[in-house]
């Protein structure tokens, strides 16, 4: 898909797949190779962290713009969401240095229910109202802004 026609729904869900994908990795290590699980994790902490930084440096300034809505709308409930993602990452980093990976079970169900529910905002309400402000102009400036 070129940028031309490439939606931000469709962008955006799948970098979402491809961070599920690298958390499925982590999470397998953790299960049967525990050597590589922080490794793993890292991996995925850069892509969630790279993803974020997509979000709230270039695509939700677009729909603040285009609503007019920036202190109090959807795209602020996002980046207070982020911080909680951010949170629980740092707690299960702390419990994999410090050889302690009994925690990790709880940590990691809160990150799957946190991302859960957040993936679920951002592709049923946020992206495709996103796709909905912006022609195919604004979307191909969009998207080769976030590939450099």
């Amino acid at each position: 898909m070129d940028a031309q026609t490439e939606t931000v729904t469709a962008f955006f869900q799948n970098d979402h797949r491809r961070l599920d994908t690298l958390y499925e990795r982590y999470q397998e290590a953790r299960a049967n190779r525990p050597e590589e699980a922080p490794a793993l994790l890292g991996d995925f902490q850069q892509g969630l962290r790279q993803h974020i930084a997509w979000e709230e440096e270039h695509l939700f300034p677009l729909f603040e713009e285009h609503t007019g809505m920036q202190l109090a709308g959807p795209t602020e409930v996002m980046r207070q969401e982020h911080r909680e993602i951010e949170r629980v990452l740092g707690y299960m980093d702390e419990a994999l240095a410090a050889g302690r990976p009994e925690g990790l079970p709880d940590l990691e169900e809160q990150l799957q229910d946190r991302l859960g529910l957040h993936n679920a905002k951002e592709e049923q309400v946020l992206y495709p109202g996103i796709d909905g402000l912006l022609d195919s102009g604004a979307r191909a400036e969009l998207f080769t802004r976030i590939r450099g």
